[in-house]
């Protein structure tokens, strides 16, 4: 009988082990899936940024474009010259019209450059600097991207940013 409950002893010391090294293993995942998820949530702001300011180059580029007849014609220009070159070299039909696309898309962009400020609020924008809106909250694009950098280096600390309003909070 005493051999038993050392056995039995034994088994359970052996179980105890396993599930604390289990625990141990579960402890370090979900350590390393809140990292992960604490960088996602600055990786996809900041992606969120920069698209919005691709957005709001190519609106302001389209508008002035529509305004000066002569950059219209410069326009259409590049992007036929990029299709055709694009064909020529290629000689595929997406490919070129694809490149076309892009010359075309690269010079409204570029029209429409300006000095961007991120609006943080219920609705996240981006507008130049000339067009924030009265008491809104927002920051210059360049120092978002100054500001993300920190963060992530936090992140890489293991701080951990909260909410989106948390880490709004944090920007301004």
């Amino acid at each position: 009988m005493v051999n038993d409950l050392k056995g039995t002893l034994k088994r359970l010391e052996k179980e105890v082990i396993s599930i604390r090294s289990g625990a141990r293993e579960v402890t370090e995942n979900i350590k390393r899936l809140s990292s992960e998820t604490e960088s996602l949530k600055i990786t996809i702001l900041q992606g969120y940024a920069e698209l919005l300011k691709q957005t709001a180059a190519r609106d302001k580029g389209m508008a002035y474009l529509f305004r000066d007849k002569e950059k219209m014609k410069a326009g259409v220009l590049i992007g036929t010259s990029s299709f055709v070159l694009a064909a020529l070299i290629s000689r595929n039909f997406s490919d070129a019209m694809l490149a076309g696309m892009s010359g075309l898309d690269g010079m409204v962009k570029t029209f429409g450059e300006s000095n961007w400020c991120l609006i943080l609020g219920e609705k996240i924008s981006v507008v130049s600097d000339d067009n924030i809106p009265r008491n809104a909250s927002w920051i210059p694009l360049n120092s978002f991207y100054t500001k993300i950098k920190i963060l992530q280096e936090e992140v890489k600390l293991g701080e951990t940013l909260g909410s989106l309003d948390d880490i709004i909070d944090k920007l301004l």
